[in-house]
């Protein structure tokens, strides 16, 4: 079931950080904070909903009581400077005991709650190198009518 988070989520998000940090790049690397999870976390569950700048979606996919993923989005100006808003995707992830379709669901959710927004100018879907294998969501979100725009480039600050 993909439903609307609460409150009572935040721990199993933080968790569920916690276990996609694992499994990043990062891992061993940089150290994440619970305190800074949690309170991201708050801060984006308060927001739910909200159709303006600082508005955020936080969705999950729940199966037996127990959130297997997140989705997490947020409204932001056009290049942070502009008169309508811009839809960002900042967390995606399902854990293998998500249902195949999650995914999907969460993003389609991502995608109604921006797209019915008459604020909103573009909704943005992204991917990094973070997660090994990220560049395969790159498919779906073509098939879903997006198209790559750009992209990060980066160098250690060391």
């Amino acid at each position: 079931m993909i439903r609307a988070a609460k409150f009572s989520d935040i721990p199993r998000m933080v968790d569920l950080l916690h276990e996609m940090h694992a499994a990043s790049k990062y891992a061993g690397k940089v150290d994440v904070s619970r305190k800074a999870a949690h309170a991201l976390m708050q801060q984006c569950v308060t927001r739910h909903g909200g159709q303006h700048e600082g508005g955020a979606l936080v969705m999950v996919a729940e199966h037996d009581g127990q959130v297997e993923g997140f989705i997490v989005g947020m409204l932001d100006r056009v290049y942070h400077i502009g008169d309508r808003l811009a839809s960002n995707d900042v967390y995606l992830y399902v854990t293998d005991a998500a249902s195949k379709l999650d995914v999907r669901r969460l993003l389609d959710a991502y995608v109604e709650w921006a797209s019915g927004n008459p604020k909103v100018f573009e909704i943005r879907l992204s991917w990094t190198d973070t997660m090994e294998g990220a560049e395969k969501i790159g498919d779906l979100y073509e098939k879903m009518g997006f198209r790559r725009c750009g992209a990060i480039y980066e160098r250690g600050a060391v």
